[in-house]
């Protein structure tokens, strides 16, 4: 491997023009993350330039919103299936499945993990700068641990097809911290480390990519498929190397900007608003503080100099003592500049898609109808959303699958082994982008029951078992909820028969009682 310092020097130069952007971003609408371009004191305030708080609100209940629709902890938002189409019936598969389901779950939500802290994080920076990373690092108790990276601590490289190749984050320790760090991780430090100041600070520089050296008959870290390095930034040495079966760091964009592989963000398409909003509020705090406190005019006589307009002030000049004391007037509507505010401020929620996250209601509609417009406001973000799925939460879903494979707490079954499994999506967002199949197929059947009114053969042309599994389908529906394909056939079967035989008695019964009437009819006869 080439020097790694080196190359995320040159693409620190590369990212530099998104800087100033991200900066503003940072003042007006993050000021909770790190800055980009300033260094801040412990306990400083980053709210100063802050005249108005709605953008860092909204980014706020964007991300919380976000992961109510992708990633609940109360429901099971996601789970796996085979690619091979012919082991979805297969009992062996579906326990095994449902048993990946459950531990990459519990994994999630062990509040050990940080899962759904640093998946917050990770959604704050998305609506914030558009591009963010998910860092899922192994945990022999846990095991994973996962933190959310922002860009202002990470580069990265992309294929000619856009898909990550390699990642370069960034940490800054002191070196009291680095000599622990080197303990419990096997780093091989510098011969002249001892001679630091323990308080002094130094920076690391942790590479992570496609191992050249990859074999997949190959034994140990140094053939896996995607290798890790650490390396001090200023003395530009290697201090640590590993290796992983997965890509640990999946990053996500919110959307593509030309010709940039950084993402754009509501936040950027929101930004002129919001410091077009921040400087309107300035100056009306001060109208509204002058218009409590007007400066004063105490001559009658011209003053010499510039007058001090200043809440409170006093301004003094040669004249009569006995000159009342008047006020200095500021003309101005602040009416329209309130209602113009608030037209921002709508503006800038709407670009957070903080009216589409909103409940509705309504007094004259259904909970039914309700419901189908709640999905159909979250499918105009659905597009944006399932992004995020794919490009981080999939990916991550995918890692501690095989993280938990690999350290035999998950055991694949005979069927499975050289196959592979997909992730899918359960989670109210894909059920809401699913949604209008399921109110097609419920139209259609309301359709097709009327025409049999009519025409009850038209009824055959159904096949009901097909439709049942549709549905589950799209509802996402547990596998275990439906019957193995064996067992219900069985099951058929078995009534099949019982109807047979209660056929059987029905026509034996009517043949006595046939029987015995004509024989009556006999005896009447003789």
């Amino acid at each position: 491997m080439d020097n790694v310092v080196e190359k995320f020097k040159k693409l620190e130069i590369d990212k530099s023009p998104m800087l100033p952007v991200w900066e503003d971003i940072n003042r007006f609408a993050y000021p909770s993350s790190q800055s980009f371009m300033s260094e801040y004191s412990a306990g400083a305030n980053k709210r100063k330039l802050q005249f108005d708080s709605v953008a860092e609100r909204a980014l706020e209940i964007f991300a919380s919103s976000m992961i109510g629709m992708i990633a609940n902890p109360t429901t099971k938002y996601i789970n796996y299936e085979p690619r091979n189409k012919d082991l979805h019936n297969d009992r062996s598969v579906q326990e095994f499945i449902e048993e990946a389901q459950d531990y990459v779950l519990s994994v999630f939500n062990n509040p050990a993990t940080k899962f759904y802290d640093n998946l917050f994080y990770t959604l704050q920076n998305l609506g914030a700068y558009g591009t963010a990373s998910l860092l899922s690092d192994s945990d022999e108790k846990h095991v994973a641990t996962f933190r959310a990276e922002s860009p202002r601590n990470f580069n990265f490289t992309e294929g000619f097809n856009g898909t990550v190749e390699e990642i370069y984050l960034e940490r800054k320790y002191t070196y009291a911290q680095l000599e622990r760090l080197a303990d419990e991780n096997g780093w091989e430090l510098p011969q002249d480390f001892n001679k630091k100041k323990p308080d002094e600070e130094c920076k690391v520089v942790r590479w992570i990519g496609r191992n050249p050296e990859f074999s997949a008959d190959g034994v140990g870290e140094q053939f896996m498929r995607y290798r890790s390095e650490y390396w001090l930034k200023d003395e530009q040495k290697k201090v640590k190397t590993s290796g992983f079966n997965t890509f640990p760091a999946p990053i996500g964009r919110w959307g593509q900007l030309d010709d940039l592989k950084w993402g754009d963000s509501p936040a950027r398409m929101a930004l002129n608003e919001i410091k077009i909003l921040n400087a309107s509020e300035r100056h009306l705090t001060f109208a509204e503080e002058y218009s409590l406190r007007p400066a004063l005019f105490v001559s009658s006589e011209a003053k010499f100099g510039k007058l001090n307009l200043s809440p409170g002030a006093v301004n003094a000049g040669r004249g009569n003592p006995n000159d009342t004391l008047r006020t200095l007037g500021i003309n101005g509507d602040l009416n329209f500049s309130l209602e113009r505010n608030r037209l921002r401020r709508e503006t800038i929620m709407q670009a957070f898609y903080v009216d589409v996250f909103q409940t509705m209601s309504d007094n004259d509609m259904t909970a039914t109808e309700v419901q189908i417009r709640a999905q159909e406001k979250l499918r105009g973000i659905a597009p944006k959303a399932a992004r995020i799925q794919t490009d981080i939460l999939g990916p991550t879903a995918e890692r501690i699958l095989r993280m938990g494979i690999d350290r035999g707490d998950l055991v694949v079954p005979e069927a499975l082994k050289g196959q592979s499994l997909e992730v899918v999506y359960t989670s109210p967002l894909a059920i809401a982008q699913r949604s209008q199949e399921a109110i097609n197929l419920q139209m259609f059947l309301q359709d097709a029951f009327m025409v049999a009114q009519a025409n009850p053969e038209a009824l055959m042309r159904l096949d009901f078992d097909a439709i049942t599994e549709e549905f589950a389908e799209i509802r996402g529906v547990p596998a275990k909820v439906l019957l193995e394909e064996k067992e219900y056939e069985a099951l058929k079967q078995a009534m099949q028969q019982q109807q047979q035989l209660q056929q059987g008695l029905a026509t034996a019964q009517q043949a006595g009682e046939a029987g015995q009437a004509l024989q009556a009819v006999g005896n009447e006869s003789s």
